[in-house]
C-alpha cells in the first residue's frame, strides 16, 4: 500500500502524528551530507518513484520555494511540514546516509529538478489522477506550481507550451490570501487598460475605472452600495483577497487556472489573461463571478 492509500485510513493519519515529534527533530538535528554528482542522479530516480505527494511536496519546497501554507492550500495536504519530512526522512534511509545526518538541500534541490526535467519530457511515464483531472482538466496544466507531475501529459506537448508557462504564488493569512503571479515573458503594461470587463450583473453600474502602472481596476456599486472590483494587473504584483471563511475551488476559466473563494454571498477569485492577473471581488453569485472572469476581453 502506497503512502498516499495509507492516509486514507484513520490509522494511517495516527501513525503520521505518533511519528511528527521524532520526525520533525531528526529534520532540526541532523546535519547536512551534500551528495556527489553520481548519487544525486540515483536519488533523482528515487523521487520519481515516490507517490504523487511526496514528489508534488519535494518540488513544491526544492523547486519552487513554496512555504507550507502554500502547499497545503495548491496540494490540499494538511500539516505538509510533517509529509514533506517523512519524505525526507524516507529517502535519506533509501540512501544509507547515516544516523544523525540528512541529505543536504543542495543535492535535494539538484535531485529534484533533474526528477522534474525528466518528468516534463516524458509524459508517457505519468499517471493523471481521476480527480486531480475532475477538477482542474488538462489545460491547467500550463501552471507547474500545481503538481506539475499530476499534469505532464499537457506540460510536455511541446517546447513552446512549456516556455510559457506561469506560476501562482500564495501565502494565506487567516482572513486574507496573497496572490502574486510570475510570468517569464515580459509584458507591457500600456496593455493593461485595454482589457474591459464585457460581462457585469445587471444591478451594477460602473462607479470608477482607474488606470495607473501596474494595474486596471473597474469598480461597480449597486442601489445598495455593494462593491465589485474588477482588475488586471501586472505579474509579480501582489494582491491580497479576502477569503475568510469561504470555501475554495480551484477551476479552469478560459484554459487558464482560476482559484474561486465563495461563501454564498461575497467572494474572490484569481486568475490569468494573456500572462496578466485578473482579479474580482466583491459580492455576486458563484455563477457571476464565474462568468465576469470569462468574459473579460481585450480591445
Amino acid at each position: 500500500m502506497v503512502f498516499d492509500e495509507m492516509l486514507e485510513k484513520e490509522a494511517g493519519i495516527e501513525i503520521l502524528n505518533l511519528m511528527a515529534p521524532k520526525l520533525m527533530q531528526w529534520r532540526e538535528d541532523a546535519k547536512e551530507k551534500r551528495l556527489p554528482s553520481t548519487k544525486v542522479e540515483f536519488l533523482s530516480k528515487k523521487i520519481e518513484a515516490l507517490p504523487i505527494e511526496g514528489q508534488s511536496l519535494l518540488f513544491g519546497n526544492y523547486v519552487f520555494d513554496l512555504n507550507s501554507e502554500s502547499m497545503e492550500i495548491l496540494y490540499e495536504i494538511n500539516d505538509s511540514d510533517i509529509h514533506l519530512v517523512f519524505f525526507e526522512h524516507l529517502l535519506s534511509e533509501i540512501m544509507g546516509i547515516q544516523e544523525g545526518e540528512r541529505i543536504s538541500d543542495i543535492s535535494m534541490e539538484k535531485a529534484c529538478k533533474k526528477a522534474l526535467s525528466r518528468i516534463a519530457d516524458a509524459p508517457e511515464m505519468i499517471s493523471f489522477p481521476e480527480r486531480v483531472a475532475r477538477s482542474f482538466g488538462k489545460a491547467v496544466a500550463a501552471i507547474l506550481i500545481v503538481g506539475i507531475i499530476s499534469f505532464g501529459t499537457a506540460l510536455a506537448v511541446n517546447a513552446e507550451f512549456r516556455d510559457s508557462v506561469i506560476r501562482w504564488f500564495m501565502e494565506a493569512t487567516k482572513q486574507y490570501t496573497l496572490f502574486r503571479l510570475e510570468n517569464e515573458n515580459e509584458l507591457d503594461s500600456s496593455e493593461l487598460k485595454k482589457f474591459i470587463p464585457s460581462y457585469i450583473p445587471e444591478r451594477y453600474h460602473l462607479y470608477s475605472r482607474d488606470v495607473v502602472t501596474g494595474f486596471a481596476t473597474y469598480t461597480y456599486v449597486d442601489v445598495n452600495e455593494d462593491l465589485l472590483d474588477v482588475s488586471i494587473c501586472m505579474p509579480e504584483a501582489n494582491a491580497y483577497l479576502n477569503t475568510e471563511g469561504m470555501k475554495k475551488e480551484v477551476i479552469t476559466i478560459n484554459g487558464q487556472q482560476a482559484f474561486l473563494y465563495h461563501d454564498g454571498v461575497h467572494g474572490s477569485l484569481a486568475t490569468s489573461i494573456d500572462g496578466y492577473a485578473l482579479y474580482v471581488t466583491g459580492k455576486a453569485s458563484r455563477e457571476d463571478f464565474i462568468k465576469i472572469a470569462e468574459n473579460v476581453v481585450k480591445k
